[in-house]
Parts: C-alpha cells; structure tokens; sequence
C-alpha cells in the first residue's frame, strides 16, 4: 500500500514523484544504470576484438565512458547537476569520437545528447546542445584530415557538407522541440499532482483508497492518525474489516449512494486518546470500468462530546422541572405529615405510641432533608436574589466545615489577599454553605483512605477568559467572576463515573454514606444563578470541583445570618418533652392561609393547642377579603408563598396596603423566593421554611409578633 512520508521522497503517495526534478533524479537514476549494464554487454566484446586488431584507442575510450557511467550511476553524493552534465557530456565525447572513426551514420549519438538535455535540464540546455552539435559538425567538416565520409567516398564539397548538417540540425530541434512538449506537458501534470497531493495530505479528513476487493492501495496521514494504526497493519486489513466495528456497519452490497457511520477509535495504538470518527464510504468506478472503494473519515469527537453535553443539559433541566415540582409537591404532603404527627404526640399518653410517633418524626425530618436537596436540584434563578460575601461566608463556616470531617484530615482554606474579599455573587449564604458542605463532604469520602488526606477551599477573582469556559458561559458571566473550588488529593474517579455525577441518586457510596443528591444540587443551586460547575478528576490523583459564579462588584452585601433561617431538625430531647401546650400570653388572632387543606388544617390544630386563636382558609381570595374587612381582628398573617390565583406576596402586600403593622410570615420551601427588596418593602416579614415543627413555627410568629 502506498502511502506519504514526508521524510522519504522516494515514496510519495504512491503517484510517483511530485515534483519534475524528483521525476528527473529517478529517471537519471534508472537510465544510467540501464546504459552501464547494457555498455558492460557491448563494451566487454567491443574491447576484446579492438585490442586484438590493435585499436587500443578504442578500447580506451571505452573502458574511460563505461568506468564514467559507473561512477554517475552508482555514487549518489555527487550533486545531480553534476551528474546530468557528465553523462550529457559522455554521450557527446563518445558521439564526436565514433563520429570520427565510424562515420556520420555515429551522429545518432550527437542526435540524443539535445534530447537527453531537454529530459534532465531544460530547454536552455537543449539549445546549447543544439548550438554545440552544429557547430562540432561544421569543424568536423572544414578541419584537414577529419572530413566525413560516406562510405569509402569523402564529402569534399562544402555546400553538400553544410546541407547534411542543416538537415541534421532540422531533425534534431524536432525531435528535441517534441520532446520538450512532452516535458512540459508532464511539468504541469506533475505540478497539478502536487497540489492535490499536498492538499490531500494536509486535509483534516482522513482518505483511504482500496481495490475492487477492499485492499488498502493509499491511505493519507491524517487516516493513520485517526485509526491509530500503522501502515504495516492497515496493509493487512480490508475496508469490510474496517468498518465492521463502525455502527451501523454497512449493509452488502453497498447501497448506490454509499455508506455513513461512526467508529470509535483508535483501532491500534493504546496511548492514543479516543475518538469518535464520522466516516463514509463510496464505490467509485472510472469510465474504463475500473472500481475501487474510498473510504473518508472526519474526527467528530468535539462535536460529538458537544451533542453529550447538550443533550445531558436538555435531560438535567427538564428533570430539574420535574423534581422542582414534585419536591414541592411532597414537601406540602410531608408537612401535613408532621403536623399530624405532632398532635398525635400531643395526645399520645401510651408511652409506646409516643416513641412511634417520635420515630415517624425523625423519619420525617430525614425525608425533610432530601426534599430540600430535590428542590435546590430543581431550583429555577430569581431575580434579585440576596448577596453575600464569599469570602466572609467561608471564613466564618470554616470551624463548621472541619467539625463535619474526620479531626485526620487537613482542612484549609485558600483566599487571596487581593481577590478573595469582597467577592459578591447571587448567593444566600444558607446556600453558599450548603454548596461548601457538600463539596466538602464528598472530599473527605474521597481522601478517607489516603495516608495524607488534604481538602483545599479556594476563592478567587479570576477573568473569565482565563478560565477556558464555553462562549455561552463566558458570555453570561461577564469580563470576571468568582472561582471558588474545592480540591482533594483522593481516590478521584474515572471517565465513566465523570459523566454520571451530577445526575440525581447517582451515587459510588455505600447506602449509608449518600443519597446521590449532593451534587446534583449544587449544580441546581449554582446554574440557577447564572454560573458553572465543572469537575476535573483522576483515578488516584484526587478531584476538583471548579465553581464559576457572577462577580457582582460594588453591590451591597447583606449579612448571611440575616437572610435565610434555615428550619431546624427535631432532637431527641425536644420530642421527649412534654408535648403540653404552653398557654398564649394574650389571646392573639393569626390568619392561616394555604391552598393545602392538610396543611391548613394540621397548622390550625397545632396553634390552637398552643393557646392562639386561628382564623384559617385555602382560599386566597377569602383571606384578602377577610384583610380589607376592619371589624375582622388579625394580629399576624400566616401564608404559604406559592398560591394559585393569588400568591402569598401579593397578599402580603395587600395586608401591608391595608394593615401597615401588620406582621407577615410567610411559609415557602425556599426562603430564597421571597427577593430581599421584597422583604424591605414588606417589613416587618418573616419567613419559615417548610416543612416545619410547631416549636419553630411558634418561635417564628413569636420574633414577628414582637417586631410590632
């Protein structure tokens, strides 16, 4: 099989050489070598019978021309210019010789030196040849002794002699002019090959040329290098061969339009990274009938990682929506349960009953802790969201984060002088530390196992060009951003699991150690606020989480304590207090208000046991009418966020409209969906988040009413 090497001219791409000089070289090569083996025949018995009649100048000029011959042909450091002008000047001392021994009918050596010089140097040489014959014959003529003869009769006129040369120059020119033609057709065909060769060559989509029965017969480099195989082993394969590892492999015959698919490459070389390469195959056949099979292959692995990414995108998102809502949905039914739960443990004086009702509410307030990973997955971005310092946050929750690792491992915590203060971005800072927490968390699951275990936090300012992020991204975070990252020196992961991460329930732990949702819902929490997240690991050369968040310079920062109070977990101690309502201090009136009569009901039970009085409704209309009603007595609003019709903020702002002291508390999954220019406007408003317990909901409405 032919095939390019750039370092061996004398195997360029199975078209012969590409160039006319190469052409010449090999030609030079091959005719020296013929006119040395055929001068070896003649000259032997040439010399054995000019000895023996005593012609020892021709045996002579014979051994001198043929030793010549030998040394142009077989010594390959001699510059080809050289060699070309020695063997034209060879054939033309030896043609000026015989032409003096023989006779004109020697001429036919003279005749060939224009000729050859055409072939091997150029039309300019040839006239100069042209020029050298007609003026050696004219002295050959007019020089005493050396007047050619024609037979036994000498040519003793000069205007017989000056026609013989004219017409010995005349068919001389033709034969050279001809030649010259040839020449220079081929010059162009040769310059025509080059470029396509070239062009074939450097191409980014690999060709490969077989026989009718799909033999390699030329294969270009950048198909060896998308195969990942030699020459020496494609040689031993056939196109069938080739494309049987494709999918879909072609069907036979090939189809009259031909054949597409992907292979997976490389075929051969182990250090060679893989590809995915879009290839097509075709039968082309000349007009003489002449079949062959061209086989083309274009690396596709960026576009086709790109699809991936897209498509994992798309299935992310609409997943995100589906858990969004179904979270939502179950955090509504599973604080009905607990609810529930509390005001039979209010009333359970069995002591057994009672320690099942604590288990159902410690099962419930671990189900409360996966909702809340579900939803922060499926988190849609809202606008205006609170800002924190990323820098204060990680600074302050840092004796935090080493108190959820093992005391072994060393914790530390990287931020620049420079750029890791006064970075702002659209976080809370319940949210910056649930990121932290969980990033931290699968770190040192990671590095349990490694002698030296090492978590490093990191925050910096960085340029988002620096960072080799896609367009898109780049684009939406502006000229800088916040790159904060959390790196371990563990056990990392391998490709296959690389690209699972993030999914939901994905999880390499034991059932005890994760649920799969760490990390799908930081990627919930950071793509809901414009930024990316990008993982780079190793198998046992640790991992890196990369987190690139919008830089909001110059914006004021809100106290991270201040924005979000996150709902607490029910401890043994307080479910095996006496669960006896504590009487109300005044009677005070709240309005309860949710489209989820469970939820409505349960919360208005619990109250009332605990001394308030409880005016309740799942209609949102209702409550508004019962706000602009003065003789109806409300001294706080309770209201869920997400309503249909009417939704808890604009109730909200219709009880500030109309009772401007009026405490609000608004209950949401999210305390992040109330936006912190709506609770300025709004205040005194307080949040709760669901699912709550009645101790966190008292003390909520408690911190309210005192705000009066």
């Amino acid at each position: 099989m032919e095939h390019y090497d750039p370092t061996d001219r004398e195997s360029r791409l199975g078209v012969g050489p590409t160039d006319l000089r190469t052409w010449r070289e090999r030609f030079l090569d091959v005719l020296l070598r013929l006119v040395f083996a055929v001068g070896l025949l003649v000259a032997i018995p040439s010399v054995a019978y000019a000895i023996h009649v005593g012609e020892w100048v021709i045996a002579v000029v014979d051994a001198v021309a043929l030793t010549v011959t030998a040394t142009l042909a077989f010594y390959p450091r001699i510059p080809y210019p050289v060699r070309a002008i020695g063997f034209l000047a060879v054939i033309y001392l030896l043609g000026v010789f015989l032409f003096v021994v023989v006779g004109p009918v020697a001429a036919m050596y003279l005749l060939g030196v224009p000729v050859l010089a055409v072939v091997f140097r150029g039309t300019r040489t040839a006239v100069i040849a042209l020029v050298i014959n007609a003026a050696t014959l004219v002295a050959l003529g007019f020089v005493p002794g050396l007047e050619p003869a024609v037979g036994d009769e000498s040519i003793e006129n000069t205007g017989s002699w000056l026609v013989v040369i004219l017409n010995f120059v005349f068919v001389n020119a033709i034969i050279t002019a001809a030649t010259a033609a040839i020449i220079g057709r081929l010059e162009r065909s040769l310059a025509a090959t080059r470029r396509l060769v070239v062009a074939v060559e450097q191409s980014p989509s690999g060709l490969l040329v077989t026989d009718a029965d799909g033999r390699p017969v030329y294969a270009n480099t950048t198909l060896l290098e998308h195969l990942g195989v030699e020459v020496d082993l494609l040689e031993d394969l056939t196109v069938s061969e080739i494309v049987a590892r494709a999918a879909p492999t072609p069907t036979e015959p090939l189809p009259s339009d031909g054949w597409t698919g992907t292979l997976d490459a490389p075929l051969d070389h182990e250090g060679t990274p893989p590809r995915t390469l879009a290839m097509t195959l075709r039968l082309s056949q000349d007009p003489d009938g002449f079949d062959q099979f061209v086989l083309t292959t274009t690396d596709i692995t960026a576009q086709h990682l790109l699809q991936e990414r897209i498509a994992r995108s798309e299935k992310l998102q609409a997943l995100g929506t589906l858990v969004g809502g179904t979270a939502h949905d179950f955090n509504n039914a599973l604080g009905s349960i607990m609810g529930l739960s509390e005001l039979l443990r209010s009333e359970a004086t069995d002591p057994r009953q009672a320690e099942l009702i604590d288990d159902i509410l410690r099962a419930s307030d671990r189900a409360q802790g996966v909702v809340r990973q579900l939803m922060a997955f499926g988190r849609q971005p809202q606008p205006g969201a609170a800002l924190v310092d990323v820098g204060e946050v990680l600074s302050r929750d840092l004796p935090l984060f080493r108190a959820s690792v093992p005391a072994r491992i060393d914790l530390v915590l990287d931020l620049d002088a420079d750029s890791g203060v006064g970075l702002r971005t659209p976080l809370s800072g319940v949210e910056l530390h649930q990121i932290v927490a969980n990033l931290v968390v699968n770190a040192a699951h990671a590095v349990d196992q490694h002698p030296q275990p090492r978590i490093a936090i990191s925050a910096t300012r960085a340029p988002a060009s620096d960072l080799g992020l896609p367009d898109a991204i780049r684009a939406r975070l502006g000229s800088a951003c916040v790159h904060l990252s959390v790196s371990d020196n563990g056990h990392g992961m391998p490709s296959e699991v690389l690209t699972q991460v993030l999914d939901p329930f994905f999880t390499t732990k034991t059932p005890d150690r994760g649920t799969g949702l760490g990390l799908s819902s930081v990627h919930g929490i950071v793509t809901a606020v414009g930024g990316h997240l990008d993982i780079e690991s190793q198998p046992d050369r640790g991992t890196t989480v990369h987190l690139h968040l919008p830089l909001l310079a110059g914006a004021p920062a809100v106290a991270p304590d201040s924005i979000s109070e996150p709902a607490t977990s029910p401890s043994d101690s307080d479910l095996e207090q006496p669960a006896d309502p504590a009487p109300a201090p005044a009677p005070i009136r709240i309005l309860v208000v949710d489209d989820e009569t469970m939820i409505v009901s349960s919360t208005r039970r619990l109250l009332e046991r605990r001394g308030y009085e409880v005016l309740s409704t799942t209609e949102p209309e209702e409550a508004q009418a019962w706000v602009d009603d003065p003789s109806v007595v409300v001294d706080v609003v309770l209201s869920d966020v997400s309503m249909p019709r009417l939704s808890g903020l604009d109730l909200a702002r219709r009880v500030r409209a109309e009772r401007p002291s009026t405490p609000i508390v608004l209950m949401s999954g999210y305390s992040d969906s109330v936006r912190a220019e709506d609770r300025v406007d709004l205040a005194p408003l307080h949040l709760v988040d669901k699912p709550f317990t009645i101790d966190r909901l008292v003390d909520t409405l408690e911190r309210a009413l005192g705000s009066r």
